[in-house]
């Protein structure tokens, strides 16, 4: 915000937080022109699978974010420029703060703003109000996987990374399919997979194998009722073998 303030507005970042606790029309007008800007530089463009390749995305599309930047801002500038004024006018103790009380803005120049944000920037730029948020997810289809995958390879120009890059990113893609939170998959080491080669008791011929230990994400003591499943103190731990389609077949991509 000191940037843009000092930048774009060409004023005195002090002077605006100073304003603020005076109720100063301007100084709102200033921090409410930063929040445009805030939203408006969230905006990416991101390829597609389309006739028109890439899109506009704007990636902030709910008013919890910039709240809660609000809400950092109030109190960054509360504990240095205002604490700073309270020393220098301990008479104006009260007039030098801006504050927060249980989540909720304290002072009527920290309320204006916040309600402006859920209400003038919400309608502007589209967000979503907190009140609106839903918990409920949609499942990846094994077509959505499918597509992810294909994707990846056969856009690669539009998803620039190293090799062992991409290939770490299918084999998450690929182990994300079986329901593992996100966090879990971040913690794989080379000691969680261990190749094998087992032998067909029938055709006698040798084939790989891979045993899978995946940490949870949310760790919790064993549950008696889960004994025998691979399920063991907060890890899960499976067998896979080679498949014949190679996009999802997690041992070829060891």
């Amino acid at each position: 915000m000191q940037l843009f303030v000092r930048t774009i507005k060409m004023r005195d970042f002090d002077q605006v937080w100073l304003g603020l606790c005076r109720d100063d029309p301007d100084a709102k007008a200033v921090i409410r022109s930063y929040f445009r800007d805030y939203i408006e530089s969230s905006r990416v463009t991101r390829p597609v699978l389309g006739d028109e390749e890439y899109e506009v995305v704007q990636t902030i599309t709910c008013t919890r974010t910039p709240i809660t930047h609000w809400k950092n801002l109030v109190a960054e500038a509360d504990n240095t420029i205002l604490r700073a004024m309270r020393r220098e006018e301990p008479d104006n103790h009260e007039l030098w703060k801006l504050r927060w009380d249980r989540g909720e803005p304290k002072d009527r120049p920290v309320a204006d703003i916040s309600n402006w944000i859920r209400k003038g920037l919400a309608d502007m730029f589209g967000l979503m109000r907190e009140s609106e948020l839903s918990f409920e997810k949609d499942e990846t289809t094994a077509d959505d996987l499918l597509m992810l995958l294909d994707t990846l390879w056969t856009r690669a120009k539009d998803v620039p990374c190293q090799p062992q890059y991409r290939v770490a990113v299918h084999w998450t893609l690929v182990l994300a399919g079986f329901g593992f939170r996100p966090g879990s998959l971040m913690k794989f080491r080379y000691k969680h997979v261990r190749l094998l080669v087992v032998r067909d008791p029938e055709s006698g011929q040798t084939t790989l194998a891979a045993t899978i230990t995946v940490t949870h994400d949310k760790r919790q003591m064993a549950d008696p009722r889960a004994q025998g499943s691979g399920v063991t103190n907060g890890t899960v731990k499976f067998t896979v073998f080679l498949v014949p389609c190679q996009m999802i077949c997690l041992v070829s991509l060891i």
